[in-house]
């Protein structure tokens, strides 16, 4: 049975790539051996991959608007088992193998949430409620886009 949507391929390894920069980005202090891999400055290509941030992000917006076919319900269910329930799954693993013990409590695990998401997963408070207006975006857009 053919498939109601046709893939974009350029456009899926534009974004594959910038999502492999991103892993480069984010790991540059792990791999900085002395300021280089043999014939390749990770600085540098630390530097120049800082650009994948915003093309990835621009890549994942286009194809979320894109293919916004579902009911508000679905799309909204899929984004919360897609996005939230698995950030919270491994927050709770995090916790779990960083924090002591004798230290756990429902009162530290949120603290815990808390100071991740105003720090390393600073990006989760600004994407929930992008996702939440996308569907009202997509379809003013398309309103707009017929006229």
């Amino acid at each position: 049975m053919p498939s109601s949507t046709k893939r974009m391929a350029n456009w899926d390894l534009l974004r594959s790539i910038a999502m492999f920069l991103v892993v480069v980005c984010h790991t540059q202090s792990y791999l900085d051996y002395g300021g280089h891999i043999p014939g390749i400055s990770v600085s540098a290509l630390s530097r120049i991959s800082i650009l994948c941030d915003p093309l990835f992000f621009m890549l994942s917006g286009f194809f979320a608007l894109g293919s916004f076919k579902k009911s508000l319900r679905d799309y909204y269910l899929n984004k919360i088992s897609t996005i939230i329930l698995p950030m919270v799954v491994y927050s709770i693993l995090l916790y779990l193998y960083l924090i002591p013990f004798s230290s756990m409590s429902l009162g530290n695990y949120f603290d815990f949430f808390r100071t991740n998401l105003e720090n390393g997963w600073w990006f989760i408070p600004q994407l929930v409620p992008c996702l939440v207006a996308a569907p009202f975006l997509c379809k003013g857009l398309d309103a707009l886009s017929e006229k």
